[in-house]
């Protein structure tokens, strides 16, 4: 620290009320500059001086030089750039109503032999470090100037063509501060999850308390019954956020040790009682024990008793494997579900199960669910987790076998089933939803007020539904008889899916062309 220094940060630390500013004598033109600072006001003073002795520090600094990577001759094996009028495409994609889609772009290049143009590496090495989902697609075409251009870059590091090794990812590990470890576990848990678990342990108790609560949320990426004895160590953890989120991924393994234990926490809570009017009996325990604490049940709250009871049931009844009630009582999902009506915690019940189906990954259980409670907010994002021929059956179910328009409301099981499916659609029922959006719009009635959130949808669907579909798209969405409050939605879910038609068949026509693409 530069000795000019010592005075003025005793006068901060004390408070210029009790200590005065100092005066320097006027041995170097820092000093006479200091000097000539107003001091009638101390506070302001002092933050005057701070600024300038910081600026003169900084002043005439030569910046640190980075040792630019050996340059690397061009291969045989090189991906050509696309032709001009793809990369113009791609400046479309970065920001604005087709970013959304860069994804499917960058998978299509890949697909028919092509790099990212040179031009765009800096810009996709940026969205490559902000958006991790986006790396599997981007790396595989960022050809050899992408590579080098990672190296001279940290937030680019994930592109170094080594990186693609769990080796040096684990090396960059330590040599990353431990704020900036997310993206580099995320990556490791996806193409290596136990070696990513294993170098996260090698620093784990040297993590702050929030790095590690952020940490351990992505051991649920690929998560298996190998990383059940760390999360067991880690509902002893110092931070109560840890605790939590450690119980939380240990019910998505039903062979855990905590999942046993939740079998037999509820042993007497839960009772199949046919015979009486609630088929299913509750009682609750009179103690919390300190394992159930631990294994994440609420014990006491600020929260009325009601409440609190109703936390402690869906924190029970989540963390048993759903083919325990079964075993236990004889009795199919179908049966346990359709008896749910019958007690006085319906609702809870229903949460909980739900909750249950959704991290077990249980199509049985998630099947009887929406089969019998219905799709609604509480139940919907099961359909996550179908199968296709699953969800089909369903969207058949609501629709009378694809023949009846249901309704677009929000909260209805269209617009549920919709937000909730993440694949691409087939083309029969991509064709059934372009039906039901177009029948939706052309509408004109008080109960067909404008949505805005049913934008979401609409674009979502214009992502997944097939681009072979565009001249269907375009029949039904520029059609006179769309509602007039209608007509930027249905313009918006034309121009996307026509574009995505266009970029594809764009790429596969240069790929055509060209003598080094893969026919």
């Amino acid at each position: 620290m530069n000795p000019i220094w010592q005075p003025f940060v005793k006068t901060a630390l004390i408070g210029t009320q009790r200590e005065a500013l100092p005066k320097l004598p006027s041995a170097s033109p820092l000093t006479e500059l200091l000097n000539q600072i107003d001091t009638a006001e101390p506070e302001a003073a002092l933050l005057s001086i701070a600024g300038v002795m910081t600026m003169h520090e900084q002043a005439g600094q030569i910046p640190a030089r980075m040792t630019p990577p050996k340059s690397i001759p061009a291969q045989n094996s090189e991906r050509p750039e696309p032709p001009i009028y793809i990369i113009r495409r791609l400046s479309k994609l970065f920001d604005g109503q087709y970013a959304g889609v860069l994804s499917e772009f960058l998978q299509a290049l890949g697909k028919a032999g092509f790099r990212v143009p040179t031009t765009f590496l800096p810009n996709l090495l940026d969205k490559g470090s902000k958006m991790i989902t986006l790396r599997p697609v981007l790396l595989p075409v960022l050809g050899q100037r992408g590579h080098q251009l990672a190296a001279i870059n940290h937030k680019w590091a994930y592109g170094i063509r080594e990186m693609a090794t769990c080796q040096t990812v684990v090396t960059q590990w330590h040599q990353t501060e431990s704020g900036k470890r997310y993206a580099l576990l995320r990556q490791l848990r996806e193409i290596a999850p136990d070696k990513g678990r294993q170098t996260l342990e090698t620093t784990w108790h040297s993590e702050p308390n929030m790095v590690r609560s952020q940490l351990i949320k992505l051991l649920n990426i690929n998560i298996s019954m190998a990383d059940e004895p760390f999360l067991e160590r880690a509902l002893d953890d110092r931070n109560h956020l840890v605790r939590l989120k450690a119980a939380e991924l240990l019910t998505h393994l039903t062979e855990s040790r905590l999942c046993r234990r939740m079998s037999g926490h509820t042993r007497g809570v839960l009772n199949w009682t046919p015979n009486q009017r609630t088929k299913i009996t509750i009682r609750f325990p009179k103690l919390i024990s300190n394992t159930m604490v631990r294994d994440g049940i609420l014990k006491q709250s600020k929260m009325d008793k009601v409440r609190l009871r109703t936390r402690q049931l869906i924190q029970m009844v989540n963390g048993v494997p759903l083919a325990h009630w079964s075993e236990l009582w004889q009795l199919s999902p179908d049966e346990i579900i359709q008896a749910l009506p019958s007690t006085s915690w319906q609702r809870t019940l229903t949460t909980a199960f739900t909750t249950a189906a959704h991290r077990q990954k249980n199509i049985i259980w998630a099947n009887a669910i929406l089969e019998h409670v219905g799709i609604r907010d509480q139940t919907a994002r099961l359909v996550s987790i179908l199968p296709e021929a699953d969800c089909r059956h369903l969207v058949e179910k609501i629709s009378k076998q694809l023949q009846f328009i249901p309704s677009m409301e929000k909260g209805g099981p269209a617009r549920l089933i919709l937000s909730h499916w993440h694949q691409k659609w087939d083309d029969e029922l991509a064709s059934y939803w372009i039906r039901c959006f177009a029948h939706h719009m052309t509408q004109n009635n008080e109960g067909n007020k404008f949505d805005p959130s049913i934008n979401i949808v609409t674009r979502k669907f214009a992502k997944l539904c097939p681009y072979s579909l565009v001249s269907e798209v375009v029949e039904q969405f520029t059609s006179d008889q769309i509602h007039l409050t209608w007509r930027k939605t249905a313009v918006d879910m034309v121009d996307m899916i026509s574009f995505r038609h266009d970029m594809i068949a764009e790429i596969q026509n240069a790929a055509q062309k060209s003598p080094s693409s893969p026919k």
